[in-house]
Formats: C-alpha cells, structure tokens, sequence
C-alpha cells in the first residue's frame, strides 16, 4: 500500500504542474530590498500586477497595468547652432506615472543614447557638428515597464560658413531713382535675402538680386551696400558701389543715365 500511496502522490504532482496555464509559468516577479513582491508580468497574456504596501510591510493594492504610456508630443527646439542644439516636449501620461524617458540622437557618423528623469522635458547637446543633420528618438517607461511609441524630430544644425559677398553688376539711375543689380551670392544652406544699404543706413531687404531706390538727391556722392543672409543668419561681406547722380536736363542723350560703379 505504501507504494501505491507513493506513486498516486507523483501522479497527482504531474497533473497538477501539468494544469498550470502556460502563461503561469513564464510569470516574472520583481521584488524589493525587504523581499516583498512589487511587480509581476506574465507576457502571454499582456498584463502586468503592482503590489503596493504600507509602512508596517502589509499589502494593501494590487494594481493591474493594462495600457502604455502616451507618447512625448510637440517636439521642437528651443535652441539651435553649428555645435549646439536643444530639443523640447510635452510630458507623456500614464494611469500608473511615468518611471522614465530613453532617448537617442543619430547622425550619419554616431548615435547618442540614455535615459531621463521622469520630470524631463528639454535635453540639450553640445559638441554636434555644423551642417549635419540628427534624428533625435525618445520614448516613455511607465513604472509598470511598459514603453510609449517613439516620437521623433530632425533637424539639421547650422553651417559656419558665411555667404559669398554679393558682386554689384550696375547701379542704373533714372532721375532720383537708382536700380541696383549684383550676381547672386552661394552659400551651402542657401541664401534667405539680402540687405540693401544706403550711406550705411539699411534701406529694405529682397530676396531677388535687384533693389530699387527711389527719391534720391542730385549732385551727392551716395554709397551703396549690399550684404547676403543665409538660411541660419549668417551675413556676408559687403559689396559697395557708389554714384553721382545728374539731373536729366544735364544729360545730353535720351534714355536713362547709366552710372559707372566703384567697387571694392
């Protein structure tokens, strides 16, 4: 009899591990310093328990984690140059809080990673390099574990290469009026305007390469200036030109008055 005790006893010890759920036995637990249970996932069923106790070491919850956390939104930045650059965020939510942040920042030649307190909402990077582009990554842990979806911003730090001077071609006058002309200025993140002076004082911007003056006086020396700004605000040198404007009753040929220019 003793036998058949013994062997029953097996038997009823292999169907009960058998009738254990498959998702039982893949369950994880995390526990604390004092060896108290505080977190249990059990993956194939997408659920995660925390256990929470009070001061006397007694449970007094047992929470069920269902959803991830919302994903940081309106990245931007706040500050950006050749070397530097800042991102922003809106804070994600969760039922249970936010435990942390992972981020990354990829170039074409590194990749940045790490992780954030869960009161941050602007990371700042220095020692970037000028005219490159990243792709800044970061994500949401709740403190159950689960992971928000990403939220990306790329941006493209500034050039330190300043346009090209802008070259005057012709400064046409017609009356008190003077039509300037010079060649384009370049510059690797292209050209956003230019600013037109008059005697050193700014007159007006475009962004074609002709600018037109009007009521000027006759008979002074009037000097021109042009200066190129490009896509990040960097401003070239400066071409200048200058003319004497004649009355139209001293001119002795029909038409306009084509000036020479000086230019240095």
């Amino acid at each position: 009899m003793a036998k058949k005790s013994a062997l029953l006893s097996v038997t009823a010890i292999i169907l009960l591990y058998s009738s254990v759920p498959a998702y039982a036995q893949s369950v994880t637990n995390v526990y604390d310093g004092a060896g108290r249970l505080i977190k249990q996932t059990i993956p194939n069923k997408n659920l995660i328990f925390l256990y929470t106790y009070d001061r006397n070491g007694n449970l007094i919850a047992r929470k069920a984690d269902v959803s991830s956390p919302t994903a940081p939104g309106n990245l931007s930045l706040s500050f950006l140059r050749e070397n530097a650059a800042t991102v922003t965020w809106t804070p994600s939510t969760d039922d249970r809080g936010i435990e942390k942040y992972e981020f990354s920042l990829a170039s074409p030649n590194s990749v940045k990673s790490g992780t954030l307190d869960k009161s941050s909402s602007t990371l700042p990077f220095s020692e970037l390099q000028a005219s490159t582009t990243y792709t800044f990554s970061i994500k949401a842990v709740d403190v159950a574990g689960r992971l928000s979806t990403s939220s990306t911003l790329t941006f493209r730090t500034k050039d330190i290469t300043i346009p090209t001077r802008p070259t005057l071609q012709s400064l046409d006058s017609d009356g008190p009026v003077v039509t300037l002309r010079w060649q384009a200025s370049t510059d690797p993140e292209g050209i956003k305007e230019y600013v037109v002076y008059l005697n050193g004082v700014e007159k007006g911007r475009t962004s074609s390469t002709t600018y037109t003056i009007s009521n000027l006086p006759y008979r002074q020396s009037l000097s021109f200036a042009v200066r190129a700004i490009d896509n990040y605000g960097y401003v070239s040198d400066a071409s200048n030109g200058s003319i004497n404007l004649i009355p139209k009753d001293q001119i002795d040929f029909a038409g306009s008055y084509r000036a020479g220019i000086g230019t240095r």
